[in-house]
């Protein structure tokens, strides 16, 4: 289910640079709820290792959503857009 989400997210178009509005990505939101979602239905079940276990794996997607879509998002090297820390 997280590949799909994921592969979903690379297709999804990008947000317009001069539109400064956007300051939390949708897929980023998206993420963080089913995460929410699995934790809770996974601890109904247990708190030992599959909760752990499931923890690993979100840490992999986690890795993945940040290196193929929000990477993809941040403005290239020699762009004049500057990245604003707030």
């Amino acid at each position: 289910t997280l590949e799909e989400k994921i592969n979903g997210f690379k297709l999804q178009e990008p947000v317009p640079e001069d539109d400064l509005s956007v300051t939390v990505l949708a897929s980023s939101t998206d993420i963080f709820l089913f995460y929410k979602q699995a934790m809770t239905n996974c601890a109904k079940l247990s708190r030992k290792k599959p909760f752990l276990d499931l923890c690993t794996v979100f840490g992999k997607w986690l890795r993945v959503y940040a290196n193929d879509v929000l990477l993809a998002k941040l403005p290239k090297q020699g762009d004049k857009r500057p990245i604003n820390r707030g």
